[in-house]
């Protein structure tokens, strides 16, 4: 343990504190002490400073030097972190090379004596401009390590800016390899070392928020319901089917980390929310005699899919998906987990094929489930239940992706309002996006209804944002009793 020998309470400027300061603020320690401060021990007196990280010196797992050259100028200032300044959530992002960072702390020597601040508090002021800082920026963001405000006034752009980003890397399971997400992240720097990025265009004319104000009130036949409570789930047994374990084994460690925390504060929460409706969907069926089978829309890896099979062992998963990389995946872990009520359809379910034949006992569809189906698959989705008579629990995003798998006549639109309503659904903004997505769900329920020709109950929802904003779900309950 360091030893405090000083009883001081002065708080260096805050404009920052260079290499002089430190040594004249321990010599007034020395002299109100009459004692000098030694090699090892610290001061009670307090200093900040305020500067760019230039140099990194890590000791062990538990000790890390860095070099903080000053704002106000002069030498570098070694600052020293250990323990609790070590291990907050936005230090690791603060203290990258090129990084401005506000730290406070205490003055002092280490054990080779020089002079030093350790540091009891880290803040992130700045970050360079470039493309890998602005993802590390959107990554903390995405795992609530930093606010949007936070890393808005870091990046030096609006908060609508980071929304965007971390939007887009949350569709992509965090994925920061993703094509869509690393252009916006180099768009974005290459606008703000511009001088751009800063001030930007209302995003949608008054006559787009005219015409989407007439098609709410025209088509808005449904009120939107929050939902928040979830089906318990003992995360600790799941095994292979923890969503984590879907993590590719090929990224750092870094990476790997900052993926599963997703999971667990994002993820898992969405696919307990989707479950329970899920559940509820089914026990309201009739009892039947045979098997009962669920269709996972747009799997991906599967995590819902895998999950509901595990959950409802007298159930059959189908979980299909475009994607052979991530269907290889979700069979491996459901052979670990030794699910044998679960297949796995590769292929388009567009509305041409969707009566593709599930097989066996499993070619009667009972329920449609997708989370996140991008676009035209939500409507690829729903078309598959109303076509089988099935419920369906479809959580939508990306709006204006795939549009040629649902014409916008398909809504009773034209062309052009469809692209003016996808595009205000996709928005940051959620005073301009809530309506452009109630309006949606109202429009694609409403066809449903009409396709499906058997008694049902429609509900719009939501989830809780902070688990995603991507949180509209449509919700369908047939009553195949009455075909």
């Amino acid at each position: 343990m360091l030893a405090v020998r000083c009883r001081l309470n002065l708080a260096a400027a805050g404009q920052g504190t260079s290499l002089h300061c430190l040594i004249a603020l321990l010599e007034q320690s020395a002299l109100e002490e009459n004692t000098p401060l030694r090699a090892g021990e610290v001061s009670a007196q307090r200093a900040c400073c305020y500067g760019r990280v230039t140099a990194r010196r890590l000791h062990g797992a538990s000790l890390l030097f860095v070099d903080v050259t000053p704002r106000c100028g002069g030498a570098p200032v070694q600052v020293v972190l250990e323990g609790n300044a070590l291990r907050s959530d936005t230090t690791g992002l603060a203290l990258r090379l090129g990084s401005t960072v506000l730290i406070s702390g205490h003055c002092g020597r280490t054990r080779r004596g020089a002079f030093s601040l350790f540091a009891a508090g880290v803040r992130l002021v700045g970050v360079p401009h470039d493309p890998a800082a602005a993802s590390r920026v959107a990554q903390a963001c995405a795992c609530h390590r930093l606010s949007t405000s936070e890393a808005a006034a870091a990046l030096g752009c609006p908060v609508d800016r980071i929304r965007e980003l971390v939007a887009l890397l949350e569709e992509s399971e965090m994925d920061t390899t993703c094509a869509e997400y690393t252009s916006a992240c180099r768009r974005l720097m290459a606008a703000l070392r511009k001088g751009g990025g800063r001030l930007r265009r209302p995003r949608f004319s008054l006559s787009e928020l005219e015409l989407v104000g007439r098609l709410c009130s025209e088509h808005c036949w449904m009120q939107v319901e929050r939902l928040e409570t979830l089906v318990p789930l003992d995360e600790a047994s799941l095994g292979a089917l923890h969503p984590s374990m879907g993590v590719p084994q090929c990224v750092d460690d870094e990476q790997a980390a900052i993926r599963i925390r997703y999971v667990e504060q994002k993820k898992v929460p969405q696919l307990r929310w989707m479950m329970l409706r899920a559940f509820q969907l089914l026990d309201d069926d009739v009892p039947l005699t045979r098997v009962r089978c669920v269709v996972d829309v747009g799997c991906g890896k599967a995590d819902l899919g895998l999950l509901l099979a595990a959950a409802l062992p007298r159930v059959h998963v189908v979980c299909a998906d475009n994607n052979q990389s991530a269907l290889a995946s979700a069979r491996s872990r459901a052979a670990a987990a030794k699910l044998t009520n679960v297949s796995f359809y590769q292929g388009d379910l567009s509305r041409q094929s969707a009566s593709v034949d599930m097989g066996g006992d499993t070619a009667q569809i009972d329920l449609v489930v997708a989370l996140h189906a991008c676009g035209g698959l939500s409507d690829v989705a729903l078309d598959l239940a109303a076509l089988h008579h099935a419920s369906a629990l479809v959580c939508s995003c990306c709006y204006n992706k795939h549009r040629s798998f649902c014409p916008a006549e398909r809504w009773g639109l034209e062309e052009e309002q469809k692209s003016v309503v996808c595009r205000m659904a996709d928005s940051c903004d959620q005073r301009a996006a809530d309506p452009a997505r109630r309006l949606i769900g109202s429009l694609r329920l409403k066809l449903f209804r009409t396709q499906c020709m058997v008694p049902s109950y429609v509900a719009l929802h939501t989830f809780p944002e902070k688990y995603s904003s991507q949180n509209f779900v449509v919700l369908a309950r047939t009553d195949k009793s009455r075909l």
